[in-house]
């Protein structure tokens, strides 16, 4: 009886350890996953501060771009359009319905370019024309009097990302009352 109790005792003080051990590691992957989720709440409320400041950085520059007094446009390098602000409709007389995020530089050339904003000859090849010296990404800056007597003055500049050209911003300023003045100045001398 005694070497049977011996035995078992033997084998509750194994079971014993390896309960102990059981729970020592099972603590230490608790203490491993508390200071995990530790972290991870740490970066959550760090991803949701950002989100916030990105938010009201958003909203600042959607303030800014509407009260702007001209218009103004982003393409990017496949001429594709990004932001715009109601100036740019009013200036350049857009229809509303085809401003959306991803219009192509072409579509919004073919209102004008059909209106004969461009002078003579075939829409399609002035607005082939015009892409043509868009991608070349080159500072621009021009007047343009339409046929109905409104001036606006455009001026582009391309945008680089990582050193490379990501674009270009162009804003759309009606001149139409300074080129009205220039030339009443002109015809009283």
């Amino acid at each position: 009886f005694a070497a049977m109790a011996g035995l078992m005792i033997t084998q509750v003080g194994l079971m014993h350890r390896k309960l102990e051990s059981a729970l020592r590691e099972q603590q230490t992957r608790m203490d491993v996953m508390t200071r995990t989720n530790a972290r991870l709440e740490e970066e959550v409320a760090a991803r949701t501060t950002v989100e916030a400041e990105l938010r009201r950085q958003s909203a600042l520059l959607e303030n800014i771009l509407g009260s702007l007094p001209q218009g103004i446009s982003v393409f990017d390098d496949q001429l594709k359009l990004l932001v715009w602000n109601e100036g740019m409709v009013d200036v350049l007389e857009l229809p509303r319905e085809i401003m959306a995020r991803g219009v192509s530089f072409e579509d919004l050339l073919r209102v004008p370019a059909r209106r004969g904003d461009y002078g003579p000859g075939d829409p399609e090849q002035q607005v082939q024309e015009r892409r043509a010296l868009a991608m070349q990404f080159k500072p621009h800056s021009f007047e343009r009097t339409r046929p109905g007597g409104r001036t606006h003055l455009v001026v582009g500049k391309p945008f680089h990302v990582d050193g490379r050209i990501a674009g270009f911003i162009t804003t759309y300023t009606d001149i139409t009352q300074r080129k009205q003045t220039e030339l009443e100045i002109q015809r009283s001398n």
